[in-house]
């Protein structure tokens, strides 16, 4: 997601569209986020390849920046983590574009 946020950003510089505030990622994962918060790979992360951590360099440099999001409200998950039918369905209408719609 971060790369492509940085190309989008690039290409929104070239159409004269500066940018000049850090772009929020929203990620569901405190232990990535710790990870890309720290100057130095996690004790836990040392078996990753310096390259990996590009996002440390982009945080920096103010293109990107992560900011949690619980799991009970990130629609993400209705595609990427088994979830129970009431969630499921939340976050599909959702989705779908139905907002504030408690009876459903």
């Amino acid at each position: 997601a971060s790369k492509s946020i940085k190309y989008l950003r690039a290409i929104l510089e070239q159409l004269g569209y500066a940018q000049t505030a850090a772009t929020t990622v929203y990620v569901d994962n405190q232990a990535a986020i710790a990870m890309v918060n720290e100057d130095r790979p996690t004790p836990r992360a040392r078996h990753i390849d310096i390259q990996h951590f590009a996002l440390q360099e982009w945080r920096k440099r103010s293109i990107v920046t992560l900011q949690h999001i619980p799991g009970v409200i990130n629609l993400s998950d209705a595609a990427t983590t088994p979830l129970g039918w009431i969630l499921h369905k939340r976050h599909v209408l959702r989705m779908m574009g139905y907002y504030g719609l408690s009876s459903m």
